[in-house]
């Protein structure tokens, strides 16, 4: 297994500042083509998705994950009230696939499916993509919460093997975490290198020597079921958003339109290269005015704009090399092994999209 520490210079502004943009003036919410004639102008919301509380005031085209959808478009009144009384939940196998399964989690509650005899639990604070920082943000920003549920669930299981894991360069979590862990005696804080990859489930067991039936869970994971067992706020999220030097961490509004999020935190840059999701894996994005930022969201990165060029294969094989599942993207050999894990285009000296060479001669 080769992996590789991947230099990219970007710096945290503030280092663990959170800012947030949680009063945007409108959200606009996904809705069934077929219910649109039953929508209201000026009507309060009231059984809508609404992560603020208003006036629906139109209908308007946006684009969820790259599809358009019809949404509403709400206005914010600035007097949003949580009135709603959520009974908290004790910590239960059970009760934790009621709540993913209430609210549709589905990828999320088949990590539960397989509980018997478990023999490890890990809990990952990487995210599997470089430049973003949800995972170790949302554990510093609630690390006592997150680490009772991670002992619950040791509790729970049974298991003898339980591991937090954090790259060995973060040190305002470590320390943070160094103070408190005296009380969780049976959770153990593993340090990794910063290494692109071992953000994935598989690498990280491989690197750590895991193996046996193992739940594995990111801290983005622990968070959502948290907030779902004690009945939290669930309209807000954590995202990274960076330019080519530094990047921010926000907690936003869910709904929220992507060119509001940018004119908030990095204004002069609209008009930039804008890639959602990582730089490794992401896409590409030309329309902030209609993208709603929604659950898939991870990360928006603003990059400057150079002029095209129509580069070409100069068969240098420095994709073959770099490649952890030794796919040969020149002779076309292996490609069924790709993980589409972006390192063959990140590091190809001539800039050419191998990613999508690779998706489409899979497709031939």
């Amino acid at each position: 297994m080769h992996l590789y520490k991947l230099n990219t210079d970007i710096k945290i502004k503030d280092n663990f500042v959170i800012e947030k943009y949680i009063n945007p003036d409108y959200i606009y919410i996904p809705y069934n083509n077929n219910r649109l004639k039953e929508v209201h102008i000026n009507t309060n919301i009231n059984d809508f998705k609404s992560s603020i509380s208003g006036k629906i005031t139109g209908i308007k085209k946006g684009l969820f994950n790259n599809k358009y959808q019809n949404t509403l478009v709400i206005a914010n009144d600035y007097k949003e009230t949580n009135n709603k009384k959520e009974q908290k939940l004790k910590v239960t196998i059970d009760n934790i696939k009621k709540v993913l399964t209430g609210n549709n989690e589905t990828s999320l509650l088949e990590k539960f499916n397989n509980l018997d005899n478990i023999d490890n639990i890990v809990i990952s604070a990487i995210n599997d993509e470089i430049n973003v920082f949800n995972n170790v943000y949302l554990l510093k920003e609630n690390t006592r919460d997150i680490l009772d549920l991670i002992d619950d669930l040791r509790i729970i299981t049974q298991c003898k093997n339980n591991y937090l894991v954090i790259k060995n360069n973060e040190s305002y979590i470590i320390d943070e975490c160094l103070n408190i862990f005296g009380t969780y005696p049976l959770i153990t804080l593993t340090l990794v290198e910063d290494l692109y990859l071992l953000g994935r489930k598989e690498f990280l067991l491989e690197k750590l020597n895991i193996k046996g039936n193992t739940l594995y869970l990111t801290i983005e994971d622990i968070d959502t079921i948290n907030r779902y067992l004690k009945g939290l706020d669930n309209t807000t999220k954590l995202i990274t958003i960076s330019d080519n030097k530094t990047c921010k961490i926000i907690r936003v509004k869910k709904y929220t339109l992507l060119s509001d999020i940018i004119k908030y935190t990095y204004k002069d840059l609209l008009n930039s290269h804008i890639i959602i999701n990582g730089l490794m894996t992401g896409f590409e994005i030309t329309n902030p005015d209609y993208f709603i930022l929604d659950d898939e969201i991870k990360s928006i990165h603003l990059l400057k704009k150079v002029p095209k060029i129509n580069n070409e294969c100069i068969n240098c094989g420095l994709c073959i090399k770099v490649c952890p599942m030794k796919v040969d993207m020149i002779n076309k050999k292996n490609l069924d092994k790709c993980i589409d894990c972006g390192l063959c285009s990140f590091m190809c000296p001539n800039s050419v999209n191998l990613r999508d060479k690779i998706k489409g001669d899979k497709n031939e």
